[in-house]
C-alpha cells in the first residue's frame, strides 16, 4: 500500500479552515489533523482506490 497525499492546488473563496494552496495532508483511515471533515469525506473514496493500486480514466 502507497501513501495518497492530496494536495490543494487552486481555491476559489475562503475557506472556513483556512485550507490554502499548497497545503497538503496525507489520507488514512482517519481524518488527517488541520483538514476539515467534509474534505476528508470528498476524498476518501478516491484515496481507497489509489491506495490499493487502482487508478481512474
Amino acid at each position: 500500500m502507497s501513501d495518497v497525499i492530496a494536495r490543494i492546488i487552486s481555491q476559489k473563496g475562503t475557506c472556513a479552515a483556512q485550507h490554502k494552496v499548497g497545503d497538503e495532508f496525507v489520507i488514512g483511515q482517519q481524518t488527517p489533523p488541520n483538514l476539515c471533515s467534509w474534505a476528508f469525506y470528498s476524498l476518501f473514496p478516491f484515496a481507497q482506490v489509489l491506495k490499493f493500486g487502482g487508478s481512474f480514466p
